[in-house]
């Protein structure tokens, strides 16, 4: 179910199709997978360093993945990245 949801979001994404149902499950999507980041830390990194686990580097994934999301929904909507003004 997860893997259907997944490819789902990332075809959305890719063709651009349905791009607002994609964007939207991704927003369902990222509430669940980064849910242990407030639920679960402790497993989620370990060590003197809190190094990530595994499952700690699957949840870092996600932020990424989110982030570059947001940045095609922006694309998308119309909406220009900022700009500095010039000097």
């Amino acid at each position: 179910m997860v893997a259907a949801l997944e490819t789902a979001i990332g075809l959305s994404l890719l063709t651009g199709r349905l791009l607002r149902l994609g964007l939207a499950l991704l927003g369902v999507a990222m509430v669940g997978i980064l849910s242990p980041l407030v639920l679960l830390p402790e497993e989620l990194f370990r060590g003197a360093l809190y190094a990530p686990t595994l499952a700690g580097q699957y949840v870092l994934k996600d932020v990424v993945l989110l982030a570059a999301a947001l940045a095609v929904a922006a694309s998308a909507f119309g909406q220009r990245p900022l700009r500095t003004a010039p000097r």
